[in-house]
């Protein structure tokens, strides 16, 4: 699922772009307030001043490794009553400025907070802290492969691109919009992932970024998103396949879902606490709808193609041979990709749940795997051919079939065939059309019919039943 890529790393850009060297301030009133965490190789160093206003007497400081302290939860320790037998330092704070350093004495994640236990008061915290691993290191030990992934996925889809324009010169007398939308969707790819590469080598080498340099990592973020959706949405909807162009409801409902997607994510990440989870649910919902569009869309054009292979085969031309199979074959193949892409999601999004904070690195590798199966699948299954099928538009009278035997394209072309002599269709034929009175009915289909015996013979020629003739 694309969102949750973004949601992954839109929490990661956040926490770490503060987290290395950050200098920031909190206004709380809680009884135990959480800094930050980060995950130490043996002797790393954490450096921490707090100045603190009003101050309080009752401030203690606490540095808790995981396997003491025993869980990643707040809520579930009670620091007040127990933490000083877990945590691995504890001090006191005696006045309004505290600063601390010390060398990590094991592996681990370490989790940073201040404690008002006795009374609490509304306090101003202002931070100022760096965390470093041994060697100059500031990526946190679960950040660490994140450079050495981006680089390997840039020289991927660079490698994908140059194949991609190698095909065009080979085919570049043929002028397709749908290919200069996978073009511009493989190129924005590559900017933003040298754009994540450069964030985290950076990251990995100073401790932070610039504010513009991180905006402009987020805008493009949301530009591949768009463009990502975007070509999936028009891809299963047809456009320059079976379509020549949307309607307007069409493209005014993919806009607004793009929008919700894309505005639920950055709200994602500013929103407290206590609304993540609507956050969370409303994501979830858009994704469900983005997912049922697509589905859908792509069910209804195998739909359409399959009866018009069913009008020509009646006109005994082979439909095999024809453009309609051909299209047909690529929503089919398109489908078996994305239908992929929807499981690896979900088994990216478990994982994510359970090893998210000490293994976001295999979150974000699988997720890009992910990305790269069906962006890569789409750019082979519609490259540019010696003969294309996508110069031929659908027309949208055709009825659609929802019979379950359209499940199985085969039944289409069976031992019925025998009898019929079937001819090949060859490029610059004409097929036949359906006028709008021709409506193909299937007449008591069930499980063990077959398309073609649902289909009126008489002496081997099909026989159409009319609306004007009063059959439904």
């Amino acid at each position: 699922m694309k969102f949750l890529y973004n949601i992954f790393v839109f929490l990661f850009l956040f926490s770490f772009s503060f987290g290395l060297i950050s200098d920031y301030t909190i206004h709380t009133d809680d009884q135990v307030i959480f800094i930050d965490y980060f995950g130490f190789y043996k002797n790393g160093t954490a450096k921490m001043s707090i100045d603190i206003s009003p101050f309080q007497y009752n401030l203690q400081f606490y540095v808790c490794s995981y396997k003491t302290q025993g869980s990643i939860d707040i809520d579930s320790i009670d620091f007040c009553s127990h933490i000083r037998f877990k945590c691995w330092t504890q001090i006191y704070i005696h006045n309004e400025s505290f600063y601390w350093e010390g060398n990590i004495p094991t592996k681990d994640h370490y989790f940073f907070y201040v404690t008002q236990c006795n009374q609490t008061h509304d306090l101003t915290l202002d931070l100022d802290y760096t965390f470093m691993n041994p060697g100059g290191q500031y990526l946190s030990t679960d950040e660490i492969p994140l450079p050495k992934i981006f680089l390997s996925f840039l020289i991927i889809w660079v490698l994908v691109v140059i194949l991609w324009f190698i095909n065009w010169l080979l085919h570049r007398d043929q002028k397709i919009k749908l290919h200069t939308l996978i073009t511009l969707t493989l190129c924005i790819r590559i900017i933003t992932i040298i754009l994540q590469l450069s964030y985290w080598q950076t990251l990995s080498k100073k401790g932070k970024v610039n504010l513009s340099f991180y905006v402009t990592v987020l805008v493009f973020e949301y530009i591949q998103d768009y463009f990502f959706f975007g070509t999936i949405i028009l891809i299963a909807k047809g456009w320059c396949i079976t379509r020549e162009k949307l309607r307007n409801q069409e493209k005014t409902n993919i806009i607004l879902l793009l929008f919700f997607l894309v505005f639920l994510i950055q709200l994602f990440d500013v929103i407290t606490s206590t609304w993540i989870w609507l956050i969370v649910i409303l994501l979830f919902i858009v994704y469900f709808l983005i997912l049922r569009l697509i589905f859908k869309a792509t069910a209804d054009n195998k739909n359409q193609l399959k009866v018009q292979m069913i009008f020509v085969r009646n006109h005994n031309i082979d439909p095999r041979t024809t453009p309609h199979f051909r299209k047909y074959q690529l929503f089919k193949q398109f489908h078996w990709f994305f239908s992929v892409f929807v499981v690896w999601q979900i088994i990216c999004f478990v994982i994510g749940i359970l090893f998210l904070i000490f293994y976001p690195w295999l979150v974000v590798l699988l997720l890009q795997i992910a990305d790269f199966v069906l962006l890569a699948g789409i750019t082979f299954i519609f490259r540019l051919k010696t003969f294309h099928p996508l110069f031929e538009e659908v027309p949208e009278n055709y009825l659609t079939i929802s019979s379950p035997n359209t499940n199985n394209y085969e039944s289409i072309i069976d031992e019925n065939d025998q009898q019929v002599e079937l001819k090949e269709w060859r490029k610059g034929m004409i097929l036949p059309q359906p006028q709008d009175q021709d409506i193909i009915i299937l007449q008591n289909p069930n499980e063990n019919t077959k398309l073609s015996d649902s289909i009126g013979f008489v002496d081997n020629q099909p026989q159409y039943h009319s609306p004007n003739q009063n059959n439904f």
